[in-house]
């Protein structure tokens, strides 16, 4: 009997750093990485919502991924704070505060381990685990992140 690998494929991701933790995004959902600018305050909105971005005349709105992710972080933005632009295929966008963008990298989809052990509901936004040179890196699941937040932010601050 033979049993059949499944397909795997070489991806680039986008690894950053946030609170001594390394996460990747694939690298196809990233728009770019821009420095920490003054964002508009939408009050009303959870406290993990920095504010909303305005990008050419739209608004995308800009989380603190460790207060959405619920690791403790000091919040200390300056200008060299990375904020991470991500899409996903319906082109909502949104923007990630990071600590540090570290690299791009390729590996194959195939050394993403444990993701049947990481689906744990709706709000568990890492999806798998990827082992890199150096060393674990958390794959996070931007497009149900960006789903999530475009409904809060659909129903707190309405259609732009």
């Amino acid at each position: 009997m033979t049993i059949d690998k499944p397909s795997s494929t070489q991806t680039h991701f986008l690894h950053f750093r946030l609170c001594q933790r390394e996460f990747c995004i694939p690298l196809k959902r990233v728009l770019r990485v821009i420095s920490y600018v003054k964002l508009t305050a939408v009050p009303g909105m959870p406290s993990y919502f920095s504010g909303l971005l305005n990008l050419q005349g739209k608004q995308i709105p800009v989380l603190d991924l460790a207060k959405r992710l619920e690791i403790d972080h000091p919040e200390k933005y300056t200008i060299n704070t990375p904020i991470v632009l991500c899409h996903d295929d319906e082109a909502r966008s949104l923007g990630l505060i990071v600590d540090e963008v570290s690299q791009v990298e390729s590996y194959d989809t195939a050394s993403l381990e444990l993701s049947s052990l990481l689906e744990h509901g709706d709000h568990a936004f890492v999806e798998a685990v990827m082992t890199t040179k150096r060393g674990d890196s958390l794959f996070l699941d931007i497009d149900k992140l960006i789903r999530l937040e475009d409904q809060l932010t659909e129903l707190c601050i309405g259609n732009e």
